[in-house]
């Protein structure tokens, strides 16, 4: 498994990933967030890949200082996390956070957060977050008839290689 910021050789591989209808109301459907991110030099799509398909999407969004999450830059917001729905219920949400440390101490030096934005009625995600180490900030913000809550998640501990069973 590895995470690898989208260019146009991966074309097929985002046309094949299906994200479930439950979902699609709470995130922005990849070709969509990749068209932002082609216009805003701060976003960054990125896909993990494991053996040959993409089971994951997501955004990472460089925050400058007028941004309404957070005051300081050095942050990076995850958004449109999303998992191909054939591939749910295999672990790949903690796989991905454990390899994600290592992508953004390689890839974005200066980073020392992040911050996810999840609504409120994901529950079991939440759950996730929490054990994941993500911290609530007690920051709400009003999304499309739903509260989402705003976690942070400090990088300041030690960079460990992931092991993957």
């Amino acid at each position: 498994m590895y995470l690898v910021e989208y260019d146009q050789s991966y074309y097929p591989l985002v046309e094949k990933f299906c994200i479930s209808t439950e979902f699609l109301h709470q995130i922005c459907e990849p070709f969509r967030a990749i068209e932002l991110c082609k216009k805003d030099p701060n976003r960054h799509a990125i896909l993990v890949i494991d053996q040959k398909r993409l089971v994951t999407f997501f955004v990472l969004h460089q925050l400058d200082r007028l941004n309404p999450y957070t005051q300081q830059q050095d942050r990076l917001l995850i958004r449109n996390f999303s998992i191909d729905y054939r591939h749910l219920g295999q672990g790949y949400t903690r796989k991905v956070f454990a390899a994600l440390k290592i992508y953004i101490h390689e890839k974005f030096p200066t980073i020392d957060a992040l911050l996810l934005m999840i609504c409120d009625n994901q529950t079991a995600k939440l759950a996730l977050y929490k054990q994941l180490g993500f911290k609530d900030t007690g920051m709400r913000q009003e999304n499309h008839n739903t509260q989402t809550i705003i976690l942070h998640y400090e990088l300041d501990e030690p960079y460990e290689p992931p092991t993957f069973s």
